[in-house]
C-alpha cells in the first residue's frame, strides 16, 4: 500500500502540494538556513552533463524527512525558459544537519525532449518549496 501512495502521488511531490508531501511524511515547515548550488559545469555540450555541488544547512530541532528535487529550466523553441523537475535526494536527516550533494546529470538528445542553445538554469526545491534563485548554465549545441 505504501508503494502505490508514493507512486501515485508523486506528480503532486514534484508540485510541491502541501496535502502529499504530509501524507508520506515529509515535514513542509522545515527550517532551512541556508542552501548553495555550484554549477561546477557552466559551460555544457550536448551529449555531456551537467555537473553541480549543493550544500544544505538545516536548523530543524527534530529528526526529518525530506524530498531535495533539482529543476531545471530548458530553454523552448520560443526562448522561454520552462522547468522539469527531477529527484535528489529523499531522506531522514537528524536535528541541525548538513547535507552536501553532488549530481550529474546528462544533456543527451532524446525523442522526447529538443534542447535549443543558450542560457538554462538550475533552482534547488526542498519539500515542495523552491529555496534557491535561478542559477544559470549555458548549453552549447
Amino acid at each position: 500500500m505504501d508503494w502505490i501512495i508514493k507512486h501515485a502521488t508523486r506528480t503532486l511531490i514534484k508540485e510541491g502540494y502541501s496535502g502529499a508531501l504530509e501524507l508520506l511524511g515529509f515535514d513542509v515547515d522545515i527550517a532551512i538556513e541556508s542552501v548553495s548550488v555550484e554549477v561546477i559545469t557552466p559551460e555544457v555540450m550536448l551529449g555531456e552533463s551537467l555537473e553541480f555541488i549543493t550544500k544544505i544547512n538545516f536548523n530543524n530541532p527534530k529528526k526529518s524527512k525530506v524530498v531535495i528535487d533539482y529543476l531545471l529550466h530548458f530553454k523552448k523553441a520560443n526562448g522561454q525558459l520552462k522547468p522539469k523537475v527531477f529527484k535528489l535526494s529523499t531522506r531522514e536527516i537528524p536535528p541541525q544537519a548538513t547535507l552536501s550533494l553532488t549530481k550529474r546529470h546528462p544533456l543527451k538528445q532524446a525523442t522526447t525532449r529538443s534542447y535549443y542553445k543558450g542560457l538554462q538554469g538550475i533552482q534547488l526545491q526542498i519539500n515542495g518549496k523552491i529555496v534557491t534563485e535561478l542559477i544559470p548554465f549555458k548549453l552549447l549545441v
